[in-house]
């Protein structure tokens, strides 16, 4: 238990510890019931969780509010109501995909200092292929609203994309996150209608063909 208050402006009193802990065994709950021991020991928890992590990665996360307060107020960045700023460097003129749709991609995605953290190129020279609901927020509110063919800039603020847990090892968590995402598709399935035609001409080739009538039958049934 002690360990758990490490790095905390906190500490246990051995002789409190001993005191609960022979008031459970007694049923005593003349300071504390159990119910509101628990509950305040969560509470305590939680709020010493959330100054941990503010000593560690509020630095972070201030660097990533200041740099999209800073980028909002450029000419050619749009700023959505969710948070999510977006430049456009390639206007497409394609189909915009829907939620389910399988898409292919092509991106780099950076630190808000710079650093490249992922791209699609590390992973071979073909796009990247994945549902556009099936990634972070901002990947998805982006991808379906860019038509085939757009090439745009994406900053992501740290809520709509990793959050307060962060991803591997370079994305810390708070991290406001900076991708450049070129839409090359998407990548449909066939349709019910092509589907159908693709089943009635396997199935004419399944059907063997007549074989002809002899001469001297026709002739016995004349």
């Amino acid at each position: 238990m002690k360990k758990e208050f490490e790095d905390t402006p906190d500490s246990i009193v051995d002789a409190f510890v001993f005191r609960g802990f022979v008031d459970a065994l007694n049923g005593d709950t003349a300071v504390f019931s159990q119910d509101n021991a628990e509950n305040l020991f969560r509470i305590k928890r939680e709020a010493d969780r959330k100054a941990k992590e503010e000593k560690l990665y509020g630095a972070n996360r201030d660097a990533g509010r200041d740099f999209l307060a800073s980028n909002a107020r450029k000419d050619s960045v749009v700023t959505l109501p969710s948070g999510l700023q977006y430049k456009v460097l390639v206007k497409g003129e394609g189909e915009v995909p829907q939620r389910t749709d399988k898409v292919l991609v092509n991106y780099e995605g950076r630190l808000v200092d710079g650093t490249v953290f992922d791209s699609s190129s590390r992973h071979g020279s073909k796009p990247a292929s994945f549902r556009a609901d099936q990634v972070i927020k901002g990947w998805t509110e982006a991808l379906t609203m860019m038509p085939v063919g757009s090439k745009w800039q994406l900053f992501i603020p740290y809520e709509l994309a990793y959050g307060e847990r962060g991803a591997g090892q370079q994305i810390k968590p708070y991290s406001a996150l900076v991708f450049d995402v070129e839409l090359v598709g998407i990548d449909k399935p066939k349709t019910e209608e092509v589907k159908a035609t693709d089943d009635v001409k396997t199935a004419k080739k399944s059907v063997p063909a007549k074989k002809p009538v002899p001469a001297r039958k026709k002739a016995a049934r004349k």
